[in-house]
This record gives structure tokens, sequence and C-alpha cells, in this order.
């Protein structure tokens, strides 16, 4: 049997600095009351979701958290390498 995976979609339009960015994935994406609102947080979580498609948009709105932004896609990229059921999409 296959399992459908979950599809999330995350805008970041309205993403000002690392506190609104968390804030943001932990809305979108449903992560627990204990997420860290940290980069190793997000990692965790993203390999914990279980099969799932998240669609990244708006990823010019990241360029003001410069360096931080950066490896937090890294860290998008990593978890879909490591977690065999996540697959991300960045469509800008």
């Amino acid at each position: 049997m296959t399992i459908k995976p979950r599809e999330y979609f995350i805008n970041f339009s309205t993403v000002t600095d690392r506190a609104s960015l968390h804030g943001k994935l932990k809305a979108c994406l449903g992560f627990p009351d204990w997420y860290g609102a940290n980069l190793d947080a997000l990692y965790d979580c993203l390999t914990d979701l279980g099969p799932s498609v998240i669609s990244l948009s708006g990823m010019r709105w990241l360029d003001p958290l410069g360096d931080y932004g950066r490896k937090m896609m890294q860290v998008f990229r990593d978890a879909e390498a490591d977690a065999r059921d996540l697959t991300i999409v960045v469509s800008d």
C-alpha cells in the first residue's frame, strides 16, 4: 500500500526576521509546541514529517536574513537527502 504524501505550502513573503521565519515554519508545517525555533530543530522536525511534499515560494523575501536564510535552505536540502519520503519544491 502506498501512502499519499502530505502537501505543505510555505510562502515566505511575510518573513521579516528569524522569529517570523520560524513562526511561519511552525504554523505551516504543524510543528509541535516544543519546536526549538532554530536550524537544528528544523532539521529534526523535517526528517520526522513522514511522506511529505513541501513547496516553498517567496524566496526573495529571505534575502534580508542573509547567511541565515541560505543556511535554512541548506537544512531543507539536507533533510530532503536524508529523509527518503520528503520532497522539497522551490518555485522562486
